[in-house]
């Protein structure tokens, strides 16, 4: 199953804006950065101390902006969908790479961390609604984060608010495996469905093996009932990237 070499976690947000969001006629070409086309990929933004930033295209791999000098979200890491052209051809230092690239257009993904397990008041808390998550270049697993290009159905009116949860610590035998939460919050009549790109950090709650990486589990409610899968999470490497 493509889908899971990537994933989410929670956030509240307007169904519209998640139509104004994931609709960009974004370039699906992003396996070679090495070439001098444009290409759009999914990153995480990092902020330096002297208000500089780079982007993480992997844990071992970052992309240089050198037509911005300071991140357009301030001192926030937040990934983000990225569209650059490369000005430079990869450059290798101890185990990790860069590459300098012109940044086109940028614009963030809703950035958030997991949520505690409240047992009998999940539902309550955190809704059981169901939800599609869909198999394309926005769904992936990079740099500790797992980031999901999510659809439900919505009535489109602009005061309709969905919200979108992972649960950790549901399975007291592996720490890691979560479980995917939508809140529809009565929201469910509607004819047309709505999209959200949404990111959730696990670098903080996941560890890796040696080659910083992570087998997850997660479970969640589709359409068609309880679904289940596994995927590998690449994590950052312990010499972080300054």
């Amino acid at each position: 199953m493509k889908l899971f070499h990537k994933i989410l976690l929670t956030t509240i947000i307007s169904i519209t804006a998640m139509l104004a969001q994931s609709c960009k006629d974004y370039d699906d070409d992003i396996a070679n950065l090495q070439s001098p086309t444009t290409a759009t990929a999914v990153v995480t933004v990092v902020p330096d101390d002297n208000g500089g930033f780079v982007m993480k295209l992997t844990g071992t791999h970052t992309l240089v902006p050198t037509n911005m000098a300071t991140s357009p979200f301030g001192n926030k890491e937040v990934r983000a969908i990225a569209t650059i052209r490369q000005t430079s051809e990869i450059k290798a230092e101890d185990e990790m790479t860069f590459q300098k690239v012109t940044l086109l257009e940028i614009d963030s993904i809703q950035t958030k961390n997991t949520v505690p397990n409240l047992l009998t008041d999940n539902n309550a808390q955190y809704g059981n609604d169901p939800v599609h998550i869909i198999d394309d270049w926005m769904t992936n697993a990079e740099d500790g984060y797992l980031t999901l290009h999510l659809t439900a159905l919505t009535s489109g009116s602009v005061t309709s608010r969905h919200e979108f949860y992972l649960i950790r610590d549901i399975n007291p035998d592996n720490p890691l495996e979560f479980e995917l939460r939508h809140k529809a919050n009565g929201d469910l009549i509607g004819q047309q469905y709505g999209q959200a790109v949404i990111a959730f950090n696990l670098n903080d709650i996941v560890e890796g093996n040696s080659d910083n990486r992570a087998t997850i589990k997660i479970n969640w409610l589709s359409p068609t009932g309880p679904r289940t899968a596994e995927m590998y999470l690449s994590l950052r490497p312990l010499k972080q990237i300054d």
